[in-house]
């Protein structure tokens, strides 16, 4: 049997079973014939082998247990525990920036087309153009999972067309939606969503809202002191920035946790989205409350390969591992990062060798790997990203150039 201590489960070998088999008959008799080609021989040979199966499905069972390892109905039966389901697939989201007159109102849930794909995004909130005659506002597709939508692609409004308004366009990226959550997405969101029962505010906001249908990606700024920080939070202050998820429902979580008194940042002069409105705390009391939408950040990439084998399908699939590892992180073994690039983080060659290289394997050599903004200005030098932006990728935004050796 398997040996089980604190340090977790540890099965024998099938060779360690033989030995003991040949132990114990030849403890009986010493002329025991238990040579391999003897009958006694073989039937030791077999039953070790199950013994050995044996103890591999008691590991199994075992590491079912635990979330590290647990997979598929078994990590959502650990997820129920903590009254954390899986969550269902995601919708990809972009900022839209309305032009006009000055004043010209855009309602809630207007329509906008993507000139290639044909899909429909929606707005998520009221939009008033300001004096300038523009106005940014975060748009939802409607159809679930990853739906590009490139810089400039989202430039038709679909059925009738708000007084005052001439135009609409998108002037980065899309931050993609993803499938039905995977079991590496859904072990870190546990993790963080556990935390819903804690006294620290921050940790109970990340565990609230993570929870939500449809949010992507959380980040929480929190200014303890008593003057405007570095990066120009208000005093005494929490700076709450979602992707993704449904306006309401985030302002709600948001009061369900969001102590007395402290200020919402609501007015600062800041790229992102503000997302502001009345809503309720569980026991029904009325709050007006803020949260702010990521500022995309469009990134290019080039990866220059030496292959005599590379194909226009490789370089295809080589995108998509590069935008998969862009949203999910990288599910191929241990010591990797298992989650995408987050609000406020900085993106770096580094992080990015990871999928190219699993993907090429042995089909070739990367030369060389560049990151920029545009795509003029590609180098090997990090990109940094401010605090409420979020860098976003697009199939379209990635190039691959292939020499033959």
């Amino acid at each position: 049997m398997p040996t089980i201590d604190s340090t977790g489960i540890t099965p024998k070998t099938q060779q360690s079973y033989l030995n003991d088999l040949k132990n114990k008959h030849l403890a009986i008799d010493q002329g025991w014939q238990i040579d391999p080609s003897t009958p006694d021989g073989m039937k030791m040979q077999s039953d070790s082998e199950v013994l050995a199966m044996l103890d591999e499905v008691l590991v199994s069972i075992y590491n079912s247990l635990d979330p590290d390892s647990a997979v598929d109905q078994q990590l959502d039966r650990i997820g129920k525990l903590s009254r954390t389901p899986r969550k269902e697939a995601t919708y990809s989201t972009s900022i839209v920036t309305f032009t006009g007159n000055a004043g010209a109102y855009v309602p809630t849930g207007t329509l906008i087309r993507h000139r290639s794909n044909g899909t429909t995004w929606r707005t998520n909130s009221p939009l008033t153009l300001a004096d300038g005659g523009a106005g940014n506002v975060a748009v939802t597709c409607t159809t679930a999972g990853a739906i590009s939508a490139n810089i400039g692609t989202l430039n038709a409004i679909q059925g009738s067309i708000p007084d005052g308004v001439t135009g609409v366009t998108n002037s980065d990226a899309a931050s993609l939606g993803q499938n039905n959550e995977d079991d590496n997405d859904y072990r870190v969101r546990r993790y963080e969503s556990v935390a819903s029962g804690a006294a620290n505010t921050i940790d109970a906001i990340y565990a609230q809202i993570l929870s939500l249908p449809g949010v992507k990606h959380l980040r929480v700024y929190s200014n303890d002191k008593t003057t405007v920080n570095s990066i120009g939070l208000n005093p005494h202050s929490l700076f709450v920035c979602v992707d993704g998820g449904n306006d309401a429902d985030i302002l709600k979580a948001f009061a369900a946790v969001k102590n007395p008194g402290t200020n919402d940042n609501e007015g600062i002069s800041t790229t992102s989205v503000e997302v502001s409105a009345d809503t309720k705390t569980p026991k029904g009391n009325p709050v007006h409350l803020s949260v702010f939408r990521p500022r995309y950040v469009s990134l290019f990439v080039k990866v220059t390969i030496t292959s005599s084998t590379f194909s226009d399908g490789d370089k295809s699939a080589l995108k998509q591992a590069i935008l998969q590892y862009a949203n999910s992180g990288y599910q191929g073994g241990t010591g990797f990062v298992k989650r995408g690039f987050q609000i406020g983080e900085e993106v770096t060659i580094g992080r990015l060798y990871t999928p190219v290289n699993a993907y090429i394997g042995d089909n070739g050599t990367v030369n060389d790997l560049t990151i920029g903004t545009r795509k003029d200005a590609l180098s090997r030098d990090p990109v940094t990203i401010a605090f409420n932006d979020l860098a976003v990728f697009d199939a379209e935004n990635i190039e691959i150039e292939v020499r033959t050796p």
